[in-house]
């Protein structure tokens, strides 16, 4: 009996693998709902983990980038900004080479006056073709540092235009 049973296991755990691997886009957006909870959860290690390199390069390295994070929610906090929900989209924008996509992100950020909503985007590099994933933040996208590393996004990928955050005043 328990034969059969270790045996079944083996043979679902590839069917598994090739499912995902099938499945680029499941992939990108779980680990960017990854991003999103580390992010409400004020995780930056796990946020740095799932941070495209480069960018925690150009931050002066992974140090400096943990701590730098680290002192801004410090910052906001003390000012009594404190993040409610972050959530990616349904809709994941992937490129047919399975090298990037484009995730939307919403945030809430409980402010002393209110309540502010920000509309973003998460951009995926997987180097991979789709198992494995990194991101930067949409809102760096128009950085010229930034626009020079992903100068080989495709054009067919399309990045969402910038909104202004909404503001709910407490009432």
């Amino acid at each position: 009996m328990i034969k059969p049973l270790v045996y079944s296991l083996f043979l679902l755990v590839p069917c598994a693998a090739a499912s995902a691997e099938d499945k680029p886009e499941a992939i990108a957006k779980a680990k960017a709902e990854e991003v999103a909870q580390a992010t409400r959860k004020g995780d930056c290690e796990k946020i740095l983990d799932l941070t495209h390199p480069e960018i925690i390069r150009m931050g002066g390295g992974r140090g400096n980038s943990l701590e730098a994070m680290k002192r801004l929610l410090e910052e906001m906090k003390a000012k009594g900004f404190e993040f409610q929900s972050a959530k990616v989209g349904d809709t994941v924008q992937l490129a047919a080479d399975r090298r990037f996509a484009v995730i939307p992100l919403f945030l809430e950020i409980k402010t002393p006056d209110g309540l502010l909503s920000a509309s973003s985007f998460l951009i995926g590099i997987s180097p991979d073709k789709g198992k494995t994933w990194t991101f930067i933040n949409g809102d760096k996208a128009h950085d010229p540092a930034v626009k020079k590393m992903l100068s080989d996004l495709p054009p067919s990928l399309k990045l969402p235009e910038r909104k202004q955050p909404v503001f709910k005043p407490n009432k």
